[in-house]
């Protein structure tokens, strides 16, 4: 009894290892085919990365032409705005100089 217990016990050894190593097996295929698709991205990416980085430094020259172009246009504008005050500004003094002497002549007519 002890003999068939012991060739039982064995046979059921033998067993588990089989389907443990069939698992193991399963698992390393598993790992194998993600690891796979995990370089076949890297991959994908890698082989972006060089035109990424172009667009990225393209993108970055055409930000500095736009910003100095405001910068010039700001400019322009702040310029074109103090001109413009200093002409406001004259012509508010001219007409000031021009309606005293047009009140000082008028009183003059008036008082002769």
């Amino acid at each position: 009894i002890f003999s068939a217990v012991k060739k039982q016990m064995e046979a059921l050894e033998d067993n588990f290892r089989l389907q443990i190593k069939g698992v193991q097996q399963q698992n390393e295929r598993s790992r194998d085919a993600a690891v796979e698709r995990v370089n076949s991205k890297m991959s994908g990416l890698e082989l972006m990365q060089p035109k990424t980085e172009r667009r990225l430094a393209e993108l970055g020259g055409n930000m500095r032409g736009l910003s100095d172009e405001m910068t010039s246009q700001i400019k322009r504008i702040d310029q074109m705005d103090s001109r413009l005050w200093e002409w406001r500004h004259k012509l508010d003094e001219e007409m000031r100089t021009k309606f005293g002497d047009m009140e000082k002549a008028n009183n003059q007519l008036a008082s002769s």
